[in-house]
C-alpha cells in the first residue's frame, strides 16, 4: 500500500521536476556570459538599500 502511495506521489511531482529540468538546461544553454556572483550581491546591496517610495504620496 505504501508503495503504491508513493509512487504515486512520484508521479504527481514528475511533471514539476521535469519543468526544473528544463529551465536548468535552457540556463546552461543561454549563450550570454555569466554575471560575477559580486556584481549580482552589489546590484542586490544597492536596490535593497534605496529609500522605498510611497505609492500613495499626493
Amino acid at each position: 500500500m505504501a508503495k503504491r502511495a508513493a509512487e504515486g506521489e512520484v508521479d504527481r511531482l514528475r511533471p514539476g521536476v521535469d519543468d526544473v529540468r528544463a529551465k536548468i538546461q535552457e540556463a546552461i544553454d543561454d549563450p550570454r556570459p555569466s554575471i560575477p556572483a559580486a556584481d549580482v550581491f552589489a546590484r542586490l546591496r544597492a536596490k535593497l538599500e534605496r529609500p522605498k517610495i510611497a505609492r500613495d504620496a499626493p
